[in-house]
């Protein structure tokens, strides 16, 4: 085999291709677009934070309804005897009251 092709299967090492390199794993080349990056993450967090209050957020106003608690949760015999093996494999299991 020759010495060219020997080199051509050898793996390359550190050797990222613009196109296939992620803006979260390369290095950016400038502090900009090191500010830019740095700022992705927690900027998408606040986005879905913010989008979540805009749906969500006008049910602070309302009261809570107890409609199935006493059945499902305070006089169902698996969940007042507390956390147990059974008792996990019984929630996955079984269904309770059917609503």
């Amino acid at each position: 085999m020759s010495r060219r092709l020997k080199e051509n299967l050898r793996p390359k090492k550190d050797v990222v291709s613009s196109e296939t390199a992620s803006p979260l794993t390369s290095r950016p080349k400038n502090h900009t677009a090191a500010r830019n990056l740095r700022w992705l993450i927690p900027g998408i967090c606040l986005l879905l934070v913010a989008a979540t209050w805009v749906v969500f957020g006008q049910t602070v106003r309302y009261e809570f309804v107890n409609f199935d608690d006493d059945i499902y949760v305070y006089e169902n015999p698996r969940i007042t005897s507390g956390l147990t093996l059974q008792g996990i494999r019984w929630a996955f299991s079984h269904s309770y009251c059917y609503y």
